[in-house]
């Protein structure tokens, strides 16, 4: 399997070869915004059947947090506040899931029988009704800022009430991670 990262540049024939050649193209808004690079044109990516989804590219911890600015710079960019709702729904409910079930040949993002039981239990209250029409809503403005009060992966918790429950050396994950930064950013500035 083919991903492709941020195409923000690309023809219309570029487009229908990502669709036709079924390459998944993964959006980093965030990243993209940072780097002044420009805006991805995702909601004709959906339009041709391109499998597309959403990525942090580094910029953030918190996926929701990547949705939502994908869902506002879409608007932003259009001068219109009704599109891109579906769209980024889509790309991040049906997108990565998909695109992570091919890549790791795994079934990723889904609750149902033989998945990895990857869950994040938040408690929300909302200031409006939830309703089955407006939950992508509660969740891009609301939802994704709770902190977890559990997280389960592959069925497993690891976060409980704030903390890690397995057996972590977060000194040793920090200064590892420093070292490698180091290192990354070194060949990066070549």
């Amino acid at each position: 399997m083919t991903i492709a990262a941020h195409c923000i540049h690309i023809a219309e024939s570029e487009i229908e070869l990502l669709a036709d050649s079924r390459t998944a193209v993964v959006h980093n808004p965030q990243s993209n915004m940072n780097n002044a690079v420009g805006v991805a044109p995702i909601l004709r990516w959906v339009e041709r059947g391109v499998r597309c989804g959403i990525g942090s590219d580094g910029m953030s911890a918190n996926i929701g947090e990547d949705f939502r600015v994908a869902d506002l710079l879409q608007k932003s960019v259009q001068g219109d506040p009704r599109v891109a709702w579906s769209e980024v729904a889509t790309m991040a409910l049906d997108g990565n899931p998909s695109i992570a079930d091919a890549y790791f040949q795994r079934s990723l993002g889904v609750l149902r029988p033989g998945a990895a039981a990857d869950v994040i239990v938040k408690s929300y209250r909302p200031f409006t009704p939830l309703e089955r029409g407006n939950v992508w809503g509660h969740f891009l403005f609301g939802i994704y800022r709770e902190p977890a009060l559990l997280t389960l992966v592959d069925g497993e918790p690891v976060w409980r009430d704030g903390r890690h429950v397995r057996d972590l050396d977060l000194s040793a994950i920090h200064a590892r991670s420093n070292e490698l930064s180091v290192d990354l950013w070194r060949r990066f500035a070549g």
